[in-house]
């Protein structure tokens, strides 16, 4: 896993990632990569033109996509808990909105509205 915060180590730890690394991957080194950052930073034209590479995009909302995601869930081999770090009622959304745009004193995954 590539991640762009050193906190972000403990997160890829608890989902027991193998290998974690602040700087750039390894070019060449890996036969899929999934960028689930949805910045386009993260994806180098000049690496994808030069080196020949392939992009598939998805969007995850069909019908086959949500029952794969059940299916991954219910069978165990998808653990999504450990990437919550931060909870909020929605009255508290200007709180969550700040946690996002600064650095947390711990680390930060995604962040789940309570209703």
């Amino acid at each position: 896993m590539a991640g762009r915060r050193p906190e972000q180590r403990e997160l890829a730890e608890a989902l027991d990632v193998d290998d974690f690394m602040m700087d750039d991957p390894r070019p060449m080194a890996y036969d899929v990569v999934i960028e689930a950052a949805g910045s386009t930073a993260a994806v180098p034209v000049d690496d994808i033109v030069n080196n020949d590479l392939t992009i598939r995009g998805s969007f995850s909302y069909t019908a086959s996509a949500w029952a794969e995601t059940v299916r991954l869930l219910n069978a165990g081999r998808f653990r999504p808990l450990p990437l919550v770090t931060h909870r909020y009622g929605m009255e508290e959304h200007a709180d969550a909105l700040a946690t996002l745009s600064q650095g947390a004193a711990r680390p930060r995954g995604k962040i789940l509205f309570e209703l």
